[in-house]
């Protein structure tokens, strides 16, 4: 392992990448401008106004608290819903440059630690969640500052058995997996740990920390809403091991191999995962054989975690993709100190600049493709009918499948039924009193057949009066909005 020594200023590294990846990232949402692409975004833009006190803000206990919880604070400042919710994002995103390179600085030696940090400060798909409405983004920082703290808490305790405990309570209310990473810390702590009694002394205050913070949480929640459950995903531990292992035991085996064996390696992609392999198979005698297990270890529990979902979500192994890119940072630093032997030495930096063209490579096949006049990976075409309607319509209750659409107008939304035919749904809607139809090619049509027709108005029966059918831009994007009659 390369020594670090006190002269290094770490810092100084971290704030020079932390600004590249602020550049990066701005780059990256000019290039690429965001839109709401979730109705799961709303339901936390949604609990955030409730928690700001403000109107249209609507409580849900089934989210996790963090995430809305520092949004509210911006929305009672007056800032807009969606920046609000987009700025603690990326600022979360930002933090992660500090989180890896102390996690990867005691383990790989501090230019491993900046090649890590440059991997992730240029990697697109991380950009992308730095502006993201969500809270993966913000859980995948607390996950590795929760490492680097408890490396420190292991190996010199005091005070910094403290900073884990908030910090591991903190992953708890980020992500529901979180609850699980704290109970599973011990595996690495005991590998971090010097000895068992040094174990013990410094794993007690962690776990009293965290469990306080639980504990409070449980108190607060008993108090706001009637309910304990302090774990969004687990009400009935019992339960959730029955459906897990017993009644979807076979999706859950399914998920787990997809996310280790296919969607982590695609995700890291093959050159970081080739120096990936060479850093964890080839000896070196500059190693922490025992930090790198405990990383390893704390990534594979992820994983699994992530497999017991029954779902091989991708954004559900941010963490574990992150830390593999750690050991192709290492990887990277074995291979050019290898060439800087003899005639070699000329080729020595190929493996940093082989980096760098490829997080060029992924940027401009991620950018690309939105510039070349295909259907953009954002629905921006929700966001402009939405505003059509704020702007031109009387407000009212509208029939989308894109809960966007409604939230960009400023009204409330109910869906079509998946199967339910036209006729039933234009009673059901005139029943409700509903005001408005969207119909988007997109997604609506997909999850709704019978409102395929609809996308031509000529198609469209006497109940349904045309608002307009040309807001879209996107000639396979479109989006036609009607007007429901009363019967």
């Amino acid at each position: 392992m390369e020594p670090t020594r006190p002269d290094s200023a770490p810092w100084r590294d971290v704030l020079v990448l932390t600004l590249l990846a602020a550049l990066y990232r701005f780059f990256f949402v000019w290039a690429m401008p965001r839109a709401i692409d979730s109705p799961d975004a709303i339901g936390y833009l949604r609990f955030a106004q409730s928690m700001a006190g403000l109107e249209g803000g609507v409580a849900n206990t089934n989210l996790p608290l963090l995430y809305p919880l520092l949004c509210a604070p911006l929305m009672a400042l007056g800032v807009e819903a969606e920046w609000a919710g987009r700025i603690v994002a990326l600022i979360a995103g930002l933090m992660l440059i500090p989180a890896v390179y102390f996690v990867a600085l005691p383990l790989f030696g501090r230019t491993a630690a900046r090649i890590a940090c440059v991997a992730v400060a240029l990697w697109p798909w991380l950009a992308d969640y730095a502006w993201r409405i969500s809270p993966d983004g913000l859980a995948l920082t607390l996950w590795f500052a929760s490492f680097a703290l408890l490396i420190r808490a292991m190996r010199v305790g005091g005070p910094w058995a403290i900073a884990a405990g908030l910090c591991f309570f903190a992953l708890h209310l980020a992500r529901p997996e979180g609850s699980f990473l704290f109970l599973g810390s011990i595996v690495p702590a005991a590998l971090l740990a010097p000895d068992r009694a040094a174990l013990v002394r410094r794993f007690a205050p962690l776990a009293g920390v965290t469990l306080a913070g639980i504990a409070l949480q449980a108190l607060v929640m008993r108090i706001v809403a009637g309910s304990t459950a302090v774990n969004t995903r687990v009400t009935n531990p019992a339960r959730s091991i029955e459906y897990v292992l017993v009644e979807r035991g076979t999706e859950a085996a399914q998920a787990l191999f997809t996310l280790a064996f296919e969607t982590l390696p695609l995700m890291v992609g093959p050159y970081l995962f080739l120096f990936a392999g060479v850093a964890l198979l080839l000896p070196s005698k500059m190693r922490d054989g025992r930090a790198e297990l405990a990383l390893l270890a704390f990534a594979a529990g992820h994983v699994a975690l992530a497999g017991m979902s029954t779902y091989a979500e991708p954004r559900y192994i941010l963490a574990p993709v992150v830390a593999v890119s750690l050991w192709g940072a290492r990887g990277i630093v074995m291979s050019a100190s290898a060439m800087l032997v003899g005639d070699a030495r000329r080729w020595a930096v190929l493996p940093i600049a082989g980096l760098l063209a490829w997080q060029a490579l992924t940027t401009a096949l991620t950018v690309l493709p939105e510039h070349l006049g295909r259907l953009p990976r954002m629905p921006h075409e929700y966001r402009i009918a939405g505003e059509w309607l704020r702007d031109n319509a009387e407000p009212g209750v509208i029939i989308t499948r894109r809960t966007q659409i409604a939230f960009y107008a400023g009204m409330t939304a109910t869906g079509p039924g998946e199967t339910e035919p036209l006729p039933d749904l234009i009673a059901r809607a005139q029943r409700l009193g509903a005001r408005y139809l969207v119909v988007d090619e997109r997604h609506g049509v997909a999850a709704s057949p019978a409102l395929r027709p609809l996308l031509d108005p000529a198609n469209a029966p006497p109940s349904l009066r045309l608002l307009t059918a040309d807001v879209s831009p996107y000639a396979n994007g479109r989006v036609v909005i009607y007007e429901i009659l009363p019967p």
